[in-house]
C-alpha cells in the first residue's frame, strides 16, 4: 500500500464552492480562505474560466483545500488544460505556505481557439454566483467577494433561446434495460438518454464529453445538474427533484459545452420510456 501525501490545493473558481467540490467526488479537508501572492485572477475562453497571471505584487483570493494524492489525480483530471503549478498563498493569520494551483496551459487554450471559436470572454452569471457563493461560505475577504459581484458577466441565456436536442424518431422507444446494455463496452453500442431522448455517440466522440454521456446512463440531465451545479436551481438530491425548467436548461448547457461534438457525432434514435 502506497504511502499518501496531502498538498494545499488553492481553489481560485468553481472549485472555492463546497457543493461543486464534492459533487466532483473530491474529499479534500481543512479548507480555509486565502490569498495567493504575485499573481492576478484572469477569466479565458468563451466560457471565461477562472485562471491566474503571473503579476508580482498582485494577489487574489480563494480557498486551500488539503487535498491527498487521489483528489489531486481526480483534480488533474478534472482541469485538463490547466497546468499544475506551485505558488505561495497566504493565510488570513499572515502565515505563508507553499500551494499548488492550477493555470490554463496556453498552448492548449490556443489549439482549442484553433479548433472552434473560443475567444476570451467574460465569466457566466452561473459561474460567478457559484464562485461568490463559495467564498461566502468559505469568509473569503468582502473586498474580494464585492470585486467579483461587481465583474462583467456573461448573463444566463433568456429560456426562449436555449437550445434543444432534435426530437426522437416518431414511434421509436427504447427501455431503460436496454439502454443500459448499450454502455459501449464490449462490442456495445453507445448510447445515453437526456430528457427522455435516447442519443447514440458515433466513433470519435472525445473521451471528455464520453464521460459526460455515461454510457448507458438514462438520465444525463440529473448527472450533468450534478456536476454543472447552478445555485439558481439547487443541488437536486434526485432526478424527480429536479424540474422541468432545470432540465431544459442542462440541455441548453449540454449543447453550449460540446454542441458540436454532439451534433456531429452523436444522433437521437428512440424516446426513452
Amino acid at each position: 500500500k502506497r504511502k499518501m501525501t496531502s498538498l494545499n490545493y488553492f481553489a481560485i473558481g468553481s472549485m472555492i464552492n463546497p457543493v461543486s467540490f464534492r459533487a466532483r467526488g473530491l474529499k479534500g479537508t481543512e479548507c480555509q480562505p486565502a490569498e495567493l501572492l504575485d499573481h492576478k485572477i484572469v477569466f479565458q475562453g468563451r466560457s471565461g474560466m477562472a485562471s491566474i497571471k503571473d503579476s508580482v505584487g498582485e494577489s487574489l483570493h480563494g480557498v486551500i483545500w488539503l487535498c491527498d494524492d487521489t483528489d489531486m489525480e481526480k483534480l488533474d483530471e478534472i482541469e485538463s488544460v490547466y497546468d499544475r503549478i506551485t505558488a505561495t498563498a497566504r493565510l488570513y493569520n499572515g502565515k505563508h505556505i507553499e500551494c499548488v494551483v492550477y493555470k490554463f496551459n496556453e498552448t492548449r487554450l490556443e489549439e482549442r481557439r484553433m479548433k472552434v471559436a473560443d475567444e476570451d470572454g467574460d465569466p457566466s452569471e452561473r459561474y460567478l454566483e457559484i464562485m461568490i457563493e463559495g467564498c461566502i461560505h468559505h469568509r473569503v475577504k468582502s473586498s474580494y467577494i464585492d470585486w467579483l459581484k461587481a465583474h462583467p458577466i456573461k448573463s444566463r441565456t433568456p429560456e426562449d433561446q436555449w437550445k434543444s436536442y432534435a426530437e426522437a424518431p416518431v414511434g421509436v422507444t427504447m427501455t431503460a434495460k436496454e439502454l443500459a446494455i448499450h454502455n459501449g463496452k464490449d462490442g456495445n453500442r453507445l448510447c445515453y438518454a437526456f430528457n427522455g431522448k435516447v442519443c447514440e455517440v458515433a466513433e470519435g466522440c472525445p473521451p471528455s464529453v464520453i464521460h459526460i454521456m455515461a454510457g448507458g446512463n438514462p438520465d444525463v440531465a440529473f448527472f450533468c445538474a450534478k456536476i454543472f451545479y447552478d445555485p439558481k436551481y439547487g443541488d437536486p438530491a434526485t432526478p424527480v427533484a429536479m424540474d422541468d425548467e432545470h432540465r431544459r436548461c442542462m440541455e441548453d448547457y449540454m449543447l453550449f459545452l460540446f454542441g458540436d461534438e454532439i451534433n456531429g457525432l452523436t444522433q437521437v434514435i428512440a424516446t426513452l420510456i
